[in-house]
């Protein structure tokens, strides 16, 4: 299930009729979202303008990363565990390519870190964490559905405006989404 508005895309990730988890994908510069609201203070800094390694505490490493690179399309996620404090849930710092806000690259030509081989892949994904910036935000109570549900470009493009799953939201109702 998935609620647009030009501030942000909220998707809901629905198992046997539940809701499991839910990311938050922020669209517009002028929309600040501060992460600590979503992790009980172990994220910091506002999606779009902080880097993956600057949202996290310093001691506090990924349990996952992935990168992909594709022919026209690239993402990169992370995935982080908090017990108590933090809900015992799964959280995803992601890039979704729906959006504008934050900033995604791969290393440039010439750099280590080009994508090929596991060092290479390693590589990659060390530099995307250290100069990357996520726009989308996620939290799971497993961490089998703990991936990105946001929109991808793709799926954002195809989709139907008139489909009932599109429901506007207030920018206000978006300010007080809490975790469940």
């Amino acid at each position: 299930m998935v609620w647009v508005n030009p501030y942000a895309h909220i998707s809901i990730l629905l198992e046997n009729g539940a809701a499991t988890g839910y990311a938050v994908t922020v669209v517009d510069k002028t929309f600040r979202l501060d992460l600590r609201k979503f992790s009980f203070d172990h994220f910091r800094g506002r999606l779009g303008s902080v880097t993956y390694q600057g949202a996290v505490l310093a001691d506090h490493q990924p349990r996952r990363a992935a990168l992909f690179a594709g022919a026209r399309r690239m993402s990169y996620f992370e995935t982080h565990y908090f017990g108590n404090p933090g809900g015992y849930l799964h959280y995803v710092l992601a890039w979704s390519d729906s959006s504008r806000v934050g900033h995604f690259e791969l290393p440039p030509d010439g750099a280590e870190g080009k994508i090929g081989s596991d060092e290479q892949n390693e590589a990659a994904r060390a530099y995307v964490h250290r100069f990357g910036r996520p726009n989308t935000v996620g939290v799971y109570q497993s961490e089998a559905s703990a991936t990105p549900a946001a929109l991808d470009l793709d799926t954002y493009r195809l989709l139907p405006l008139n489909e009932s799953a599109w429901l506007r939201l207030e920018r206000t109702v978006i300010r007080f989404f809490r975790p469940f």
